[in-house]
């Protein structure tokens, strides 16, 4: 009789493992349509078929906070008592530091070789291309989950002993730094946090989405009050996306750049994403049917969606050049070689890691 409860923690224990890499899976394909939207000229935002583009892209701003809020869950319940600094941060650096490092690197070169793809200001440092991540638009992601994991056990501690207050503080400074980067924004002179990626790097934009994650995996919330509290946060969710796609509607049509109108850091956004993260961990998805192919395939990108994500936007790259004919065939046939080469190590290192 003793072994019953093990098992039933084990099983349960499996399945949580299981939603936190389908929705892993989910993330990392919204993330990749986010970009293919910021990849098409800025004129699909004043076509007719605008209102489109918009939603889709709004609707996809769950992506990047249900990683940062998937990641903070599966710490919090990896970590459970008394934590080996040096073995936490050892585990961290192991699993993400080496891929960082041959993405960051091998893209600097590349781009160095293909002047087609270099930034406005480059050459960019190589100093900056690994601490803040400047190696690739998508790379700010990196330095800001390491000052995540820095700040991760430090966190730990207070929620334990004021979990609402931690939390509340979390989003107290989030919105406090979103606050700011509008009030920068409306500078005449640009400033060093004008721009949205150099927004992304800090981990101020993301660290309520983080203890968020936290928050829900040290709380025992039984499966009855999740069912009752489900169509709270469904109405939560529709209600703050219908919100978000007519502000970033307006703005534009106002004529704010689309990048500005439709970023990650605006208060509006807080709402949406935070419901979004409650229905992908509170949300009893067990009780919904699905094909069986789609939690394969969406299984098996969770589990590699860290090496998707730093290698994906090379390959949109790559069609991009394609369909535009704006390189060489001699660079596009080198790249794809480079490219294909970087997701067959990085997919091999991941897997046994």
């Amino acid at each position: 009789m003793q072994s019953i409860p093990h098992k039933k923690l084990a099983v349960s224990q499996e399945n949580d493992r299981t939603r936190v890499t389908l929705l892993k899976g989910a993330a990392i394909i919204a993330v990749i349509i986010i970009h293919i939207l910021s990849s098409i000229p800025g004129y699909i935002y004043t076509t007719p078929n605008a209102a489109q583009y918009i939603f889709l892209d709004q609707l996809l701003r769950f992506s990047v906070p249900l990683f940062i809020g998937l990641s903070g869950y599966s710490l919090a319940r990896r970590y459970q008592g008394a934590i080996s600094y040096i073995q936490f941060y050892k585990r961290r650096l192991l699993r993400i530091i080496p891929l960082y490092f041959l993405w960051s690197i091998g893209l600097w070169l590349l781009f160095i070789f293909i002047p087609e793809w270099n930034t406005p200001d480059a050459p960019i440092p190589l100093w900056k291309i690994i601490l803040i991540g400047r190696a690739d638009y998508h790379l700010y992601f990196v330095p800001l989950i390491f000052q995540l994991y820095l700040l991760f056990p430090v966190l730990l501690r207070y929620l334990h002993k004021y979990p609402r207050t931690t939390l509340f503080t979390a989003l107290t400074l989030q919105s406090a730094s979103y606050i700011l980067f509008n009030y920068l924004h409306t500078l005449p002179t640009e400033t060093l946090l004008d721009s949205d990626q150099e927004q992304y790097t800090l981990f101020s934009s993301w660290i309520f989405y983080f203890v968020l994650g936290m928050f829900i995996a040290k709380r025992s919330i039984a499966a009855e009050e999740k069912t009752k509290i489900t169509s709270f946060i469904w109405l939560a969710w529709g209600l703050s996306l219908a919100y978000l796609v007519l502000q970033g509607q307006l703005q534009i049509f106002n004529g704010i750049d689309p990048l500005d109108a439709l970023k990650f850091t605006r208060l509006t956004v807080i709402p949406y994403t935070l419901s979004s993260i409650c229905i992908g961990l509170l949300v009893p998805w067990e009780t919904f049917s699905h094909p069986t192919w789609l939690t394969k395939i969406l299984h098996w990108i969770g589990r590699f969606s860290f090496s998707i994500y730093l290698g994906h936007t090379l390959v949109l790259r790559l069609l991009f050049a394609y369909t535009y004919k704006n390189l060489s065939i001699s660079d596009i046939l080198s790249t794809v070689v480079l490219c294909l080469l970087g997701l067959i190590a990085s997919y091999r290192y991941e897997k046994n890691s």
